[in-house]
Parts: structure tokens; C-alpha cells; sequence
């Protein structure tokens, strides 16, 4: 987590134009004295605190409004209103201010000031910032038509809750591990609770990353319509005049979503189900990856029809080394002949000669090639070693086969191992070498007080008692 040692106040402003000479703004005027620092893109400037300081937050806007250009895909669109951070020591450390707080003034005769205020000290998080300032970068679209009279605080929750889960998304590489736990809960709230919903409201952790991960898949199902992101900035700047509901504003801009009913709900639904698939880019953990790869070096030979003329071939669980053993006929004696069924890699002397086996072999080398693409990094070295084995045994090469997937299997155990006591050190610092009290779990237990309180206004009629009983009784 991003934290500043400093008390310092961040201002941030803006002015709906570029006059030749800046009119003076309401409350504090930025001494010309101050040293200060523009951003490349000239639309951000900062005055006072240090070098350093001065440079990571404009290197910050800078990277904030590039991602909101790429999630919303505008592009370099141009902006309209500048926006002035001005920063100062606070002479006392008891300052009490909201960490994070943003106005608009309306200037006279036209155009918008936008105001952000960020108390930054010993407990400033960097993403009480970053929503902060998206919040203040959307608001510029809002006003972009540059008309009086606007209304700023009709931006929905969802809307800001959808670009900022977006960005993030982008920049963690697209992890599906939220979008799809939260299919396998099965919980999802419905997609008119998630737009009817006020993201101020809500204060656990857990309801605040689920309403994240439904808003930002619902703005990319918006965005991903014909004319997505055109569509989308007019539904910005309309939410600043139009006294229409959102509701309203959403069927008017994406009429594509009116068609039918359900047209919405269906479109975000696949969305959220699209975003809950792992990408090929996605790193595997060390027990997913064993798991695969346990998966991946098993060699299976289909039944026959002269194995099992009357049924169908079944599969079966993988039994290392398992042998069928069948009768076949020759004149008028019968002899037994022994033949590989299913088992591992490992058991290569039992399968290496039969007809079946280069087929075999490539099935099992084709899945390994797959799982190295994101397989854990000290998984693939392991993997690379199995391509080779199964590329000296399509060659009818055995020699030190058995010796080398001996050193593979201790190699793999002693990975497991050393994996286990990482995470298990992990654990063990955090818990006991922690030097001061920390609050990243507050959202958790603000989630089982919420919990708590939903239960304890849990009807308890005869009926809703009965239904209670049979979910426990007929749950899965």
C-alpha cells in the first residue's frame, strides 16, 4: 500500500478555459513563488512540497487519465478543463479535514472549477486518490459541452465504480480470481440493485469489491455496443442537464438494451461470465499447477472393440500401472496377452512397445505444452524436462528414463515443500512480527457486523422457519 511519511494537503483545481491571464479563484490563491511542475500534457499542474513529490503525482494523473482514455476508449481525446494541485505542510498534525473530498464552483460568466482536497499523512492510502481524482476526471467529460448550470453529483456509483474496477483490471492483466468466485457463489445481486445502488453506502470491504466487480462489468457491457464509447460519453455529459432518470438515460443511449426485458441483465451476466474465464496470460499458484500437471502426465489407452464388444468404452480413474489382462484366441488354444490400460508417465515400461503409445505420448506432450504457458515459473524447468523424456521414448530411447523421472518426481516434492514453508513464513511473519496494528481487515469485520444485523431481522414465522429447514435439509 502506497503511503506518504508527510502531513501534506493536496489541492486540486481546475478552470473550465486558458485565459492569457488566469482570473483568481475562490479561496486560496497559488503564490506565484511557489516552484512548481507541469505535466507533458500541459493539462495538470503542481505547486509547492518537493521535486520528488511534485513528479509522482504528475506522473500519476498523467497514468490515471491515460488508462481512463484506454478503458473508456477515447483515445487522446482533448480536454477542456485544467487542473491545478497545489501542495502544503499543514502546521499541525491534528488537522481535521476528510482524506478525500471534491467540489465543483461554477465560474463566472461560464465554465467549472474542480476542486479535489486530500489530506495526505501517516495513514493516506493511494487509492483514496485514485478514486478521488477518476471521480474528478469523469466530472470533465461531464462538463465538456461547457454549458452553466450542471449537475455533478449525478454521476451514479455504478459509473464510477465500473472505471475504476476497470483500470484496475486492466493494470492486475485482467485476473479473473473475483469475477469468478463470484460466479461460483452464485450470489450475484441483480443488475437493477447494482444501478439503483449508492456506492457511498457501502462500507464493508466484501460489498464494496462485489459492487466493483458487477459495475465494471456492467460499463464494459456498454462499452463493448456498437459505438460503445460514443455512446458512453454522451450518456456522460447528458447526466449533467438531463433531469431524465439513469434508468431512462440508459435505454436512450444504448437502445440496443430495450429491445427486450431482460436484454441488459442477459448481456452483463455473459459479461461478468466472460470476465470469470482465466486468460492464457494468468499465472497458475504452485498447487494448481502440481494439480495439472498431475493431470497432464496421465497416459490413457481407449478400450477397443475387441476389448469390450458389447459396451461402450468408459472412462475411468487413472490407476498407475494398471494392466488388463483379456483373452485372444489363436487356432483352437486360447492364450493370455497382457495389455497397458491407464497410469502415469512413470509407468512407461509397461505401454513404451504398444502400437498405441506415440499417440499417446503426443496427447500427454501437447497438454504439457499448454500448461507451460502459465504454469508457477519454477514449474517450467520441470516441464521442459517431461517434453524431453516423452521425445526420447517416441524415439524408442529407455535408457535412464526410469532414473530421470525419479529425479523429476523428488524435484517436484521438494518444490511443494519449499512452497509450503514460503507460505508458511509468510504467515508466520505477518502474525508475529508486525511492529504496529493494522486496518486492512476493518472491511471484513464492518462485513460480519453487517451480516449480524441482516440476521437478527430474519423473520421467524412458522413459514419462513419451515423453508429455512428444508434449505439446510435439500442443500447440496
Amino acid at each position: 500500500m502506497f503511503r506518504l511519511p508527510l502531513s501534506l494537503v493536496v489541492l486540486f483545481g481546475g478552470m473550465a478555459s486558458l485565459p492569457a491571464q488566469t482570473p483568481p479563484l475562490p479561496g486560496k490563491v497559488v503564490p506565484a513563488t511557489l516552484p512548481s511542475a507541469i505535466s507533458p500534457s500541459g493539462q495538470f499542474t503542481i505547486y509547492g512540497g518537493t521535486s520528488a513529490l511534485r513528479g509522482d503525482f504528475l506522473t500519476r494523473c498523467e497514468a490515471l487519465s491515460r488508462d481512463l482514455a484506454a478503458v473508456t476508449g477515447q483515445g487522446k481525446s482533448r480536454w477542456i478543463h485544467p487542473c491545478v494541485i497545489e501542495l502544503t505542510v499543514p502546521e499541525s498534525s491534528k488537522v481535521v479535514q476528510r482524506r478525500a473530498s471534491a467540489r465543483v464552483f461554477a465560474l463566472d460568466p461560464q465554465g467549472y472549477r474542480l476542486q479535489l482536497y486530500l489530506l495526505i499523512d501517516d495513514e493516506f492510502q493511494l487509492d483514496e486518490f485514485e478514486h478521488a481524482f477518476i471521480r474528478l476526471l469523469l466530472i470533465e467529460r461531464m462538463l465538456r459541452s461547457n454549458r452553466p448550470e450542471a449537475d455533478v453529483d449525478r454521476l451514479p456509483a455504478w459509473m464510477l465504480a465500473g472505471v475504476a474496477g476497470l483500470i484496475e483490471y486492466r493494470r492486475a492483466g485482467r485476473p479473473s480470481d473475483v469475477f469468478s468466485a463470484l460466479m461460483d457463489a452464485r450470489q450475484i445481486p441483480p443488475v437493477s440493485e447494482v444501478i439503483a445502488g449508492q456506492g457511498a453506502e457501502i462500507t464493508d470491504s466484501v460489498s464494496r469489491g462485489i459492487h466493483q466487480a458487477c459495475s465494471a462489468a456492467l460499463v464494459q457491457a456498454l462499452l463493448d455496443q456498437a459505438t460503445g464509447p460514443a455512446r458512453f460519453q454522451a450518456m456522460l455529459e447528458d447526466l449533467a442537464y438531463s433531469k431524465a432518470p439513469v434508468a431512462e438515460l440508459l435505454r436512450t443511449h444504448f437502445p440496443a438494451i430495450d429491445q427486450a426485458p431482460e436484454a441488459l441483465a442477459k448481456w452483463w451476466t455473459l459479461q461478468l461470465a466472460s470476465m470469470s474465464e482465466r486468460s492464457a496470460y494468468e499465472l497458475l499458484s504452485p498447487a494448481e499447477t502440481e494439480r495439472l500437471l498431475q493431470q497432464a502426465l496421465v497416459i490413457d489407452f481407449p478400450e477397443t472393440d475387441s476389448e469390450s464388444p458389447s459396451r461402450k468404452p468408459e472412462r475411468r480413474t487413472p490407476n498407475p500401472g494398471r494392466l488388463r489382462v483379456f483373452p485372444r484366441k489363436s487356432g483352437e488354444q486360447a492364450r493370455e496377452v497382457t495389455t497397458f490400460a491407464n497410469g502415469t508417465l512413470e509407468d512407461f515400461a509397461n505401454f513404451v512397445r504398444d502400437p498405441r503409445s506415440p499417440t499417446a505420448l503426443r496427447q500427454c506432450e501437447e497438454r504439457l505444452n499448454k500448461l507451460t504457458t502459465r504454469c508457477f515459473p519454477l514449474h517450467r524447468p520441470i516441464i521442459a524436462s517431461y517434453g524431453r523424456v516423452i521425445s526420447r521414448l517416441l524415439g524408442e530411447e529407455t535408457a535412464g528414463i526410469a532414473e530421470e523421472l525419479d529425479s523429476l518426481r523428488k524435484r517436484r516434492s521438494e518444490l511443494t515443500s519449499l512452497m509450503g514453508g514460503v507460505s508458511d513464513y509468510m504467515n508466520w511473519y505477518v502474525t508475529t512480527q508486525v511492529q504496529e496494528a493494522s486496518d486492512d481487515f476493518n472491511g471484513y469485520a464492518e462485513a460480519l457486523k453487517t451480516l449480524e444485523r441482516l440476521e437478527s431481522r430474519r423473520r421467524r414465522d412458522p413459514v419462513t422457519t419451515y423453508l429455512d429447514a428444508m434449505e439446510r435439509e435439500l442443500a447440496p
